[in-house]
């Protein structure tokens, strides 16, 4: 695992712990209620029957909070299997922070009359499960913010998150922005032919789907992509998409961290008829030449080789973490006459440079004290930005107190500084 994320623990808890003057979605500290089996909308499956649609969404109870965030979770299992109660535990946990969380259904499967058959699909058949999942990604999304009284949320805040499959949706719902970019199953393809069998399969549609045409867009504010994959970097195409948070084993043998053919890993070439999937290492450097920020990708890429999470907490705090410092970036735009001092710090850890984003204009003080609580930095910061930099190169490789004063309050940030 990278040097960097074998700290992310640590800070992830001083950050949970210092967050009185900070918009709080790290802290598990509300009771939740869920309103289970809630439909949002009924589709044609691959064989042509209608399908039900439902989803489990979950709510923060003594928050108080009239505009909450909408966060959504897409399970895994290959396009052919699984279920929305596999992401119940990550709804929980983050209706505990604050969200109007849901897991949703979505339509599985496709055409496979037989194990010799499943072998032997091509990549577009195989596939059609993609485009189907997307189609009803972008319509619950939409059916969750047409509720936005109703959860008391802001649709204007919402995030999409996904393990395996569920990434890949979650992922193509968000970057796949453009009719051009859809991928080829969503077109009409061959027949389903077989002894018994002479089945068309006509284009799919738009998809963006179109269930729940209720006036909201289904646009999210960050992804949350686990062991997740895309059909091609190239639909990140500059440094202001979405921001993205990812985890990956290097080894996965199931959704390759780099790329590789879906299945790659597994026995009796299960996987040879799967298209070429771009993992979370193929999508690093992506981010890297976009010139993406610290604040805006962020990823842990484990050395191991499975298709799993060899340390739930620390996806889930780092996750957090992140969700957290984006949605700081957002209100400290969207409402920069705050009363109250806010604040966005980044990135942790740092190296020589921390930037340090605020809602004050006219002046603040920074401070950086090390563990036996001596000074070693001490600076009037006035900028006519929202933005600046400040040097961190003279300082030892440590953990460190930041220290933001304005006129109208006083931040605190635990940093990590390593060179």
């Amino acid at each position: 695992m990278k040097k960097r994320n074998l700290l992310w623990l640590l800070i992830a808890f001083l950050f949970a712990t210092n967050t009185k003057t900070q918009l709080n979605y790290v802290d598990q500290q509300y009771n939740f209620v869920k309103e289970a089996s809630v439909l949002y909308g009924v589709d044609n499956q691959y064989n042509g029957a209608n399908t039900n649609l439902y989803m489990d969404i979950y709510k923060p109870v003594g928050d108080n909070n009239t505009s909450r965030l909408i966060l959504m979770f897409i399970h895994g299992g290959g396009f052919v299997q699984g279920t929305r109660q596999e992401m119940d535990q990550m709804c929980i946990d983050f209706a505990k922070r604050g969200y109007v969380t849901a897991t949703i259904d979505y339509r599985l499967g496709f055409y496979q009359p037989s194990f010799y058959h499943h072998l032997l699909l091509t990549i577009r058949q195989r596939w059609c499960g993609l485009p189907r999942a997307v189609q009803d990604a972008h319509g619950a999304m939409r059916f969750l913010k047409g509720r936005a009284a109703q959860d008391s949320s802001n649709v204007n805040l919402a995030f999409v998150g996904g393990a395996s499959a569920g990434s890949i949706t979650a992922m193509h719902m968000t970057y796949v922005d453009k009719l051009a970019e859809e991928p080829p199953a969503a077109g009409s393809i061959s027949n389903v032919v077989t002894n018994t069998l002479n089945v068309p399969r006509p284009a799919l549609g738009s998809i963006f789907g179109v269930l729940n045409q209720n006036g909201q867009n289904s646009q999210v504010q960050a992804v949350v992509n686990i062991f997740g994959a895309l059909l091609d970097t190239l639909l990140i195409e500059t440094a202001n998409d979405v921001p993205l948070f990812s985890y990956h084993q290097t080894g996965d043998p199931v959704v390759a961290c780099d790329n590789k053919k879906g299945l790659w890993g597994m026995p009796l070439g299960i996987g040879q008829n799967y298209p070429y999937l771009y993992g979370s290492c193929s999508i690093e450097p992506r981010m890297q030449t976009l010139g993406f920020t610290a604040q805006h990708y962020q990823s842990i890429i484990y050395t191991g080789n499975t298709h799993g999470i060899h340390d739930a907490v620390l996806l889930d705090t780092t996750a957090a973490i992140f969700l957290a410092q984006r949605i700081q970036e957002i209100f400290s735009i969207s409402i920069p006459e705050s009363k109250q001092l806010i604040a966005t710090v980044f990135p942790n850890p740092a190296n020589n440079i921390i930037t340090i984003q605020t809602n004050v204009l006219d002046g603040v003080t920074v401070s950086i004290y090390d563990a036996m609580g001596k000074l070693c930095f001490d600076d009037n910061v006035t900028s006519s930005e929202p933005s600046f930099n400040i040097s961190t190169a003279s300082l030892n490789s440590g953990l460190y107190t930041l220290k933001v004063t304005s006129n109208k309050s006083e931040l605190v940030r635990k940093v990590l500084i390593i060179h």
